[in-house]
């Protein structure tokens, strides 16, 4: 399935790369609730205690959460459809109150609009994530997600300062994360670059490099080789660029890095630690605590209101016509749907009538001299135009299916075998080691059926040159014939029974007979070579092979 990641951010709060994460991780779970009100709301909210229990506990008890200067409130976001949920999530607000939004305005108006932000943001996202899951067929059990969570590392009168953690799934190999902080000053809720709180910001560079050689040489090893073009110091050009995510605590610095920004995917997220006892002039002294122990009463984390996402039926519309169903190959072996049921009332066979034999037999000069076209895809019948599409390795080789109206104006399906084409199978998850593409394509009574095969030995791919039945009203996969028994141009049904033919060089050939409705094979008839192209008219079944050309008469 190709990647359709589109990560969105609210401003500086995050820094983005990829990484592997497990889908259950961070705080998204699947939750189906009201949507949330707004911060204060979700205060006013809070079931007060009896008054008379109030006073009984009031000397004893810990201030509550809301009660706390600052408060991160955590809300869980779901969207789902008809009781699937198909994306995740959540996303975190910062609260300001009591004295110390008194004393900080500017911080308090920043975290009211950085909120509504968030939770625009992430709410968007998982809207869009819920309807590209939908569309791809994803489950609950699977679903997208997009967790953005929020740690308060330091609040007082110096800095404020958050660290971010970003996860989220939209498809693909795997989940992303970015991780990071920022710091802002609480007086002017800016920026607060950390070339400014360090002595010497020169040597920051080379202390970096210097810390990752001696306690993560593996890191630092990574760093070199990923940045070695030119011969700057990473961590020098982040500095002057002010892209270094950072936190200030009473032991140090710390600097986190997402996967992808200094090195390479393989090392992941990881930290750099400059201790005050290694490096004591490393910050400059108005910015220096020696005790945070402050934060424990001063921080408080809440779980506020669960949000419900609706989910987004025109985007999905929208989006749907531009996807195709992707049929998943459920194994490389003969498979039979416990759907697919026995109708089959007219199976035929076949009596030759005729057969004229040569070194080589040219196709088009044979359909020519019989008046017919030589079937070819795209082709158009009375009611439907098949035009596969998605070229995988050359330009007569396609994964997909578009099935429009005989006129070819109005698209009516759009299917992906790509799993029948390469793989993986489900039941083994394994791939086919030769590249097999659509050959040939028939609706008949609600039921599309596809040849896909290859050029090819059968040795080079045992598991290919196969026929599937699909169910159009379901997209259900109904049957999948045994392998070997369809690597011809097309295929013929008459009425229910499918015409096929296998065959290569120093391999046996064969015509098959297949029930349409289980994809049995009712008859084998040997040829002298392979079977090319089929052509019904009226009673007499034309057969061209490569050296060999048939008349059969329908029985």
């Amino acid at each position: 399935m190709r990647n359709r990641t589109n990560i969105k951010t609210a401003g500086v709060l995050l820094l983005l790369a990829s990484a592997v994460m497990a889908a259950t991780g961070g705080c998204g779970k699947n939750v189906t609730a009201e949507p949330t009100e707004e911060a204060d709301s979700v205060i006013e909210d809070i079931t007060p205690k009896e008054e008379s229990e109030a006073e009984t506990e009031e000397a004893t008890q810990e201030p509550s959460a809301y009660e706390r200067p600052v408060t991160v409130v955590s809300h869980t976001v779901s969207c789902e459809e008809d009781g699937v949920v198909y994306a995740n999530g959540c996303y975190d607000e910062v609260i300001l109150s009591g004295d110390y939004a008194a004393a900080y305005p500017e911080l308090v108006e920043y975290f009211e609009e950085t909120n509504e932000d968030l939770r625009e943001s992430v709410c968007d996202a998982i809207s869009d994530y819920a309807v590209w899951a939908k569309a791809y067929d994803s489950t609950d059990e699977f679903c997208y997600f997009y967790n953005l969570s929020h740690t308060i590392a330091r609040a007082d009168d110096t800095m404020f300062t958050i660290r971010t953690v970003l996860e989220d799934y939209s498809g693909g190999a795997h989940p992303n994360i970015s991780t990071g902080a920022y710091t802002l000053t609480p007086q002017k809720a800016e920026n607060l670059p950390l070339r400014d709180i360090l002595e010497d910001p020169d040597s920051f560079g080379e202390l970096v490099m210097d810390e990752l050689e001696a306690w993560q040489p593996e890191v630092y090893e990574d760093v070199i080789s990923y940045f070695s073009t030119d011969g700057s110091n990473i961590f020098d050009d982040k500095l002057a660029e002010d892209t270094c995510s950072w936190s200030l605590g009473q032991d140090g610095l710390t600097l986190y890095f997402s996967p992808y920004e200094v090195a390479s995917y393989a090392t992941g997220a990881f930290t750099v630690d400059l201790y005050y006892e290694i490096y004591p002039e490393l910050i400059k002294p108005e910015y220096v605590i020696t005790d945070d122990s402050y934060m424990n009463e001063m921080i408080g984390y809440v779980e506020g209101d669960p949000v419900d996402v609706a989910f987004d039926q025109a985007a999905f519309d929208e989006m749907r016509e531009s996807i195709p169903v992707q049929i998943k190959n459920p194994t490389w072996n003969r498979y039979l749907s416990d759907s697919a049921t026995d109708q089959a009332t007219s199976l035929h066979t076949l009596t030759k009538v005729n057969e004229q034999k040569s070194d080589w037999l040219d196709t088009e000069a044979w359909a020519a001299a019989h008046g017919f076209e030589l079937p070819m895809m795209p082709y158009s019948d009375d009611e439907y135009y098949y035009h596969p599409t998605y070229t995988l390795e050359y330009d007569y080789m396609y994964a997909e299916l578009e099935i429009y109206t005989a006129d070819g104006q109005d698209r009516l399906y759009y299917f992906d075998f790509y799993p029948f084409c390469i793989g993986p199978d489900e039941e083994s998850y394994t791939y086919a080691d030769v590249q097999l593409f659509i050959h040939w394509a028939q609706i008949k009574d609600g039921i599309l059926y596809v040849s896909i095969g290859h050029n090819g030995y059968a040795y080079e791919e045992p598991d290919a040159n196969f026929i599937l039945a699909i169910d159009l009203e379901t997209n259900e996969l109904l049957w999948k014939s045994q392998s070997c028994t369809c690597n011809s141009a097309n295929f013929m049904i008459v009425d229910d029974t499918i015409i096929c033919g296998y065959g290569f060089t120093a391999e046996p050939d064969y015509l098959y007979l297949l029930n349409r409705y289980t994809g049995e094979i009712t008859d084998t008839i040997a040829i002298n070579s392979a079977a090319s192209h089929f052509v019904l008219e009226g009673d007499v079944l034309y057969v061209a092979t490569y050296n060999t050309a048939y008349e059969f008469q329908i029985n």
